[in-house]
């Protein structure tokens, strides 16, 4: 993962993605999913920290 911000944006997509869905398609997003997505993107965090 690149260390400029254009590398930390790009992972945040996941989440824009589902706000997207939500907005336009008028899908359902559970609680359960968002916080996965959430967990998921602070995993990728800090392993590109170490």
């Amino acid at each position: 993962m690149p260390g400029s911000y254009a590398g930390y944006i790009f992972n945040l997509t996941i989440i824009v993605m589902m706000i997207c869905s939500s907005v336009i398609l008028k899908e359902k997003i559970s609680g359960k999913k968002f916080l996965g997505a959430c967990i998921f993107i602070a995993a990728l965090f800090v392993i590109a920290c170490n």
